[in-house]
Order: structure tokens, then C-alpha cells, then sequence
């Protein structure tokens, strides 16, 4: 359900410092190594000279977190929570925090009360889907995951694939509900490689034989490489009791490798491949 438009503005402003702190983390990869320790030294710095500032806690607390100081970033979001105890966004700077240091029932503490007040914040929401995953509850997990996809207009493939893992793992019963994430991920983003590669797994896993390979057959028909999928189509086919037609998928795969280039023929890679599918025709009894 999405939230009324005056909630999400006070959402959005309530957030300002908790947002900068996150655009900090994602341009975090592009900047020199030593750059988060000197931002981290000129925010000590200042904060010799204002020590009341619960904000610079929590800024040097977000680039101690970039650089894996757990204790260290904890200790300064705990600096800001004294100085700002009304300053919701700390508690999801520790569960952050603690979920990245390893102590995911902290992490879910925090995370709850940050999210009982901001029930739609993404952020929040996936990292306490990671955290519960931890916890060993997949099924509370999803439903953050989906609450979260639910607020973005372009989510990463990666969120589908950790849904549909989180699905799964409940058991049996949720591989349908697993299957139809990835599916949805396929709606919204296009049907990549990533998303019904994880698929197919699952329609094996859940023995819909028959809708995996339709799935491979898709792959096929736009792949220019046709080797591996090939030999996906094969294992599925050996999965599913079909014997001679894996057989002949195996003996497909390997002749589209002969086919290949010299340079690509012939790296390692494709020349396990073809050890591999040697080793399948071998050992996959045919009717013949």
C-alpha cells in the first residue's frame, strides 16, 4: 500500500540527514581509498570544536561504517542518540550497524523501532529483510522485501533474487510464491538472464519440468550462445527422467561448441564444458 502524499513528504524531510548519509555510502565505491579516513579525521576535527552536534556523530558514524569500524560507528551513533534522542534516523544508522557487524537480533530491534514510525523507508525495509533472513525468518523477510519493491520505480534485479531466495526457503509449499517473484522481476525489468536463470532452478526444484524448459527455450531462442543453454536444457531434461532427449541435448551443446571460434573454443572455460557434457553423454543411460 502506498503512503498518502503528505506522509511521504514528512517521510522525506524527517529524513534529510539519514539521506545524505546514504548518498555518502553509495559514492563510497567511487572514491579514492583514503578518502573516507580523511573525511573521517576532518569530521573529528570539527567535532573538537562542536561537540554538541549529534549530526556529525552521525556523519562520521556513516563513513565509520563505509570503512567497517563497527565499534567505532556505533559508538558515535550511540554519541548521537544521547545529544538527539528524538532523532528517529539513529535507530536505523545502528541497525545498520549492527546488522553489517554480525548481530542481526540488534540489528532487528533497532530496525522495528526506526520502521514503526517510517513503515515505507526502503532502506530500512531491505536491511531488515537481510536481517530477518538472518534470524531465520524468510517468510517476515519477503514481506519487507515487497513492501520495498513496492516504493520503487526501478528496483535492481538483485532485490527479486533475494526475495524469491527468502520464498524458498520457507519450503515447498512457498516455491510457487518464489517463482512468481522472479516473474514479476521479469514484468518490471525484462526477462534477464539473472532472473529466469534462478527461475528455471526453482521450476526444477518444485518438479515443473515442463515450465522450466520453456523458460530455457526462451534463453535460447535469443542467445547468440547456445552451448550452455544447451547443457541446461540437457540436465533439465536428465531431471525430469527424459533421457534420450537429454542425450541429444548434450550431443546439441557439443557440437555448437566445436562450432565456436578457435579463440573461443578453446578457453577454459568452454573446455570444461565440453569435459563435462563428454562425462553426462557417458553416463546418461538412452533407450538406444
Amino acid at each position: 500500500m502506498a503512503a498518502p502524499s503528505n506522509l511521504r513528504t514528512r517521510l522525506n524531510w524527517g529524513l534529510l540527514p539519514l539521506t545524505a548519509a546514504l548518498c555518502l555510502a553509495m559514492r563510497a565505491p567511487l572514491l579514492a581509498h583514503d578518502e573516507p579516513r580523511e573525511r573521517i579525521a576532518h569530521l573529528s576535527r570539527e567535532i573538537e570544536q562542536r561537540p554538541s552536534d549529534a549530526e556529525l556523530y552521525l556523519s562520521r558514524g556513516g563513513l565509520h561504517l563505509i570503512e567497517k569500524h563497527w565499534e567505532a560507528a556505533l559508538a558515535d551513533f550511540d554519541r548521537a542518540a544521547q545529544l538527539d534522542p528524538t532523532n528517529s534516523a539513529i535507530d536505523f544508522y545502528r541497525g545498520r550497524g549492527y546488522l553489517e557487524s554480525g548481530s542481526p537480533q540488534a540489528a532487528r530491534e533497532n530496525l522495528d523501532r526506526f520502521l514503526a514510525r517510517h513503515p515505507i523507508h526502503v532502506q530500512a525495509l531491505l536491511a531488515r529483510a537481510r536481517t530477518l533472513r538472518q534470524l531465520g525468518e524468510p517468510r517476515l523477510a519477503a514481506d519487507d522485501y515487497t513492501w520495498a519493491l513496492a516504493q520503487m520505480r526501478d528496483p535492481v534485479p538483485v532485490l527479486f533474487l533475494e526475495r524469491a531466495d527468502a520464498l524458498a526457503a520457507v519450503g515447498k509449499p512457498d516455491l510457487g510464491a518464489a517463482i512468481d517473484s522472479l516473474d514479476e522481476g521479469i514484468a518490471r525489468l525484462g526477462s534477464l538472464v539473472a532472473l529466469q536463470s534462478r527461475a528455471i532452478d526453482l521450476e526444477v526444484r518444485a518438479r515443473r519440468y515442463h515450465a522450466a524448459l520453456g523458460r530455457v527455450d526462451q534463453i535460447l531462442l535469443k542467445s547468440p550462445r547456445k552451448e550452455r543453454w544447451l547443457a541446461r536444457r540437457g540436465e533439465v531434461l536428465e531431471q525430469a527422467g527424459l533421457n534420450d532427449e537429454a542425450h541429444a541435448s548434450y550431443s546439441e551443446a557439443l557440437a555448437a561448441i566445436k562450432r565456436l571460434p578457435r579463440r573461443l573454443g578453446e578457453t577454459p572455460a568452454i573446455q570444461q564444458l565440453a569435459a563435462d557434457l563428454i562425462n553426462r553423454l557417458k553416463a546418461t543411460p538412452t533407450g538406444q
